[in-house]
């Protein structure tokens, strides 16, 4: 079965399911969200961040490593960097409107939470745009930092036109680590919407 239709299929039995459990077992919503929904969210999510900063990563390499000229590395960066930030805007921008628009959570009962928010203060631009340079290109994948990891795969994919072929080891590495990061993704996308892991075709 083909990937986008077995999402859209799941994701039609989710809203029958949840429909069904609203209005024939509404005391059992809670218990069903906090013992099984609820974990098997964050553990997909968990899954998806374990996959995304790799996959990220190695494929900006392989990207930049195919442009000769080193100056374009740094037009393709930037462009890269640019187009990052407006999607994210975009996303925050649409995620602010809906909270206003539709008022999630509005007339739910039976629930309770006593959670706090404490707003941070944002740091001024230039201090963001600095801290936007890694040290530490492995902290920056560890922290799963993507504007630090889209930065660290341009210098190292500077440093690979430079280094010629004496680079190819490391880019074969690369290569490696692409290709299993996307099986991985592939896994984890078949296995989100049912919980099972079929024969997938490829």
């Amino acid at each position: 079965m083909n990937l986008s239709t077995f999402i859209l299929l799941a994701l039609g039995a989710g809203i029958l399911f949840g429909s069904g459990l609203h209005e024939i077992f509404p005391d059992y919503i809670i218990p069903v969200d906090h013992y099984l929904l609820a974990p098997l969210g964050q553990a997909f999510l968990r899954l998806i961040q374990f996959v995304v900063v790799p996959i990220v990563f190695s494929s900006l390499i392989l990207g930049l490593t195919r442009i000769q000229d080193a100056a374009q590395v740094g037009r393709y960066t930037l462009k890269l960097l640019t187009l990052y930030l407006l999607t994210s805007s975009i996303a925050v921008t649409l995620g602010i409107t809906c909270a206003i628009v539709l008022h999630p959570g509005n007339g739910m009962v039976g629930i309770t939470t006593k959670a706090t928010l404490t707003a941070q203060q944002a740091p001024d631009l230039l201090t963001w745009l600095i801290e936007l340079i890694p040290t530490n290109p492995l902290q920056a994948l560890s922290n799963s930092n993507l504007l630090q990891t889209i930065l660290s795969g341009a210098i190292i994919g500077i440093g690979i036109q430079k280094a010629a072929d004496k680079a190819k080891p490391f880019v074969a590495l690369i290569e490696s680590i692409y290709t299993i990061s996307e099986e991985i993704l592939y896994l984890i996308l078949y296995l989100a919407p049912s919980g099972f892991v079929p024969d997938w075709p490829r």
